[in-house]
């Protein structure tokens, strides 16, 4: 093993998607294309298991260049790898350590030093550009395309999740206020860009697609338009595993790990809050395309025990649109967040009503919030009880029982809306 100096080990990223093949002209500019090596193509392996151990806030990979995309990608061993280990600070802050090794001997070193059980997960392969500024310094700017993501299951399989046919550009700088990355900022702009989630968590929503296609029974919305959910605030991420493990363990008092969909999912959005006649709007940005959603107000609901904390509230979700489409220009930009997820399902087989239980991690410019909501899916009926009283029961049933285990989660009232436009 080798460790391998890295240019910017703590650095501000950006990420951009442009699908303007202009914008590569005006970049020529104010920057110089470079060749880190005479292999263009990338092949970036990400480590994590189906309980998807590695924390929001980190990332484990290993990269090794290419002569050219592979029809059916494969990992090479016995090969070198240059593994890095990023950590999220906040928002746009990163701290990066490289080191070079074969991958087998990556891994090794991945599960004693960090004590996880990790694998080769998921795979990225595409063509990098890298650009410089001319007249300057501590800022890199890379260009990707031919996106092509890739699932490794347990067994070795390597299962394809989807392309993209759209650039990726990330902006690396020493510090927020860098003039070359500002500048560099404008130029997307100007050319269409918009932010972007990162190529691990787009690899993790593809994958979460994958599996809610392939798995599980076909749930109804038994309250369609409605939302219900109760909010616990914590510290970090811990303890989701361990909630998760108590439904695993014994049956819950008529709730259960589905045996159908007992995955764990993991999923990231950049969330931007908009006004415009309506009212305020969440879009929810993935890839070159966003979701409108739309909220109505929230309502503390009662329950038997007293929680506090089960919010009621009307919401639309309405269809994928792209993402540089005329209503963001229209509407006033009011506030934006990253949000990293992760979420399993418990079943209530008397019922046949299922509910998600999900850790939420949010970064915006001035801090970060964790919460964990219990919220009420649908059912595998399509049979219409529309009984909203027993479904805040097993709300308040849950959140009482997870309560009563981890007293360090809080009952909580706040929205990620309130959490992010009050400051």
């Amino acid at each position: 093993m080798e460790k391998v100096k890295v240019d910017l080990p703590e650095r501000v990223e950006k990420r951009f998607v442009v699908s303007n093949q202009d914008f590569i002209k005006k970049l020529l500019e104010i920057a110089e294309e470079i060749s880190f090596s005479d292999k263009k193509y990338i092949q970036t392996v990400y480590f994590n298991n189906e309980e998807y151990v590695v924390p929001l806030t980190s990332s484990i990979k290993a990269r090794t260049y290419l002569q050219g995309p592979q029809e059916h990608p494969t990992l090479l061993y016995d090969s070198e790898y240059f593994i890095d280990f990023k950590e999220a600070k906040d928002k746009y802050r990163r701290i990066k350590e490289r080191v070079k090794t074969n991958l087998k001997d990556g891994l090794k070193i991945i599960n004693k030093n960090f004590k996880l059980q990790v694998r080769p997960f998921v795979i990225v392969e595409y063509f990098r550009r890298h650009f410089v500024p001319k007249n300057g310094e501590n800022t890199r700017i890379t260009v990707d395309s031919q996106l092509r993501y890739f699932y490794l299951t347990d067994k070795k399989e390597v299962i394809e999740l989807g392309k993209e046919d759209y650039n990726r550009i990330e902006i690396k700088s020493k510090e927020q206020d860098n003039q070359i990355a500002l500048k560099a900022e404008e130029l997307l702009k100007e050319a269409g860009a918009v932010s972007v989630i990162s190529k691990k968590f787009m690899a993790y929503n593809l994958l979460r697609g994958y599996i809610e296609k392939n798995n599980g029974n076909k749930i109804y919305k038994e309250l369609p338009g409605i939302e219900i959910e109760a909010k616990l605030e914590l510290e970090g991420e811990d303890p989701f595993l361990e909630i998760k493990n108590l439904f695993r363990e014994k049956n819950v008092s008529g709730f259960i790990l589905p045996p159908h969909f007992p995955f764990t999912l993991v999923s990231g959005s950049l969330n931007r809050y908009y006004q415009d006649k309506k009212g305020v709007f969440k879009a929810m940005f993935r890839g070159n395309e966003a979701r409108i959603i739309r909220k109505g107000k929230s309502e503390i609901v009662k329950d038997s025990y007293n929680l506090n904390c089960i919010l009621r509230r009307e919401e639309n979700k309405g269809e994928m649109i792209p993402a540089n489409s005329e209503i963001f220009k229209n509407s006033k930009f009011l506030g934006e967040l990253y949000r990293g997820r992760k979420a399993f399902w418990v079943d209530k087989p008397e019922t046949k009503r299922t509910y998600h239980i999900s850790l939420d991690r949010c970064s915006s410019d001035f801090g970060e919030l964790y919460e964990l909501e219990i919220e009420f899916t649908g059912n595998y009926s399509d049979v219409k009880t529309n009984s909203e009283e027993e479904i805040i029961e097993d709300i308040a049933f849950l959140t009482k029982f997870i309560l009563e285990r981890f007293p360090q989660l809080k009952k909580s009232q706040l929205t990620k809306e309130n959490w992010l436009l009050s400051k």
